[in-house]
């Protein structure tokens, strides 16, 4: 939905400064310097976008550390803390489960975030109807998305939606923890 609601609408405005510059008669210099603009943020975005898809930490320390900054992270954002607490040590894993895992939690993280409801002393979801399944209403594209990386690393994902507080539970294998080098 970024991709679509921001990066997708400036490329399409840079190129409309670009088509207006070629039908005009006029000094065009200000439609160039207005696209040129345009294509910067949309180029310092995308940078933005890849580095929160997979942060540096995720490389460097590994996903319990990059899920605990990703809290501290959305933390700032919130007017409450968000705190990361897992059960143990999560071990070092491949590079394509560790980012899937990543990204599943990011959406449910942010997901969380974005529908927080004020006076809680922690965060709730309260966007989707109580007993969503994939394809019904109420049942975004985020989730969708966090099914379809589950299935890809062969993790199990349940979803339990609810208005005072929705569940997610990530089953990963880990028969195979791999060190990376």
């Amino acid at each position: 939905m970024e991709l679509h609601d921001d990066i997708a609408q400036d490329i399409a405005a840079a190129r409309m400064l670009c088509e207006r510059m070629q039908n005009t008669k006029t000094n065009s210099s200000d439609l160039a310097i207005r696209a040129a603009s345009t294509l910067g943020e949309v180029n310092r975005k995308i940078r933005t976008l890849c580095t929160e898809l997979r942060p540096p930490a995720l490389e460097e320390t590994g996903l319990q550390e990059a899920v605990r900054i990703l809290c501290e992270t959305e933390s700032g954002r919130l007017s409450q803390s968000l705190h990361f607490t897992p059960a143990g040590d999560i071990p070092r894993l491949s590079n394509q489960v560790e980012a899937n895992l990543y990204r599943i939690i990011r959406e449910a993280v942010v997901n969380a975030t974005k529908h927080a409801m004020e006076g809680y002393n922690e965060v709730k979801d309260s966007g989707f109807e109580q007993g969503s399944k994939p394809g019904n209403r109420g049942y975004g594209f985020g989730i969708t998305t966090m099914h379809e990386r589950a299935a890809l690393i062969g993790a199990g994902l349940s979803v339990q939606l609810d208005p005072e507080g929705s569940l997610v539970r990530i089953k990963v294998p880990l028969r195979q923890p791999v060190r990376k080098e």
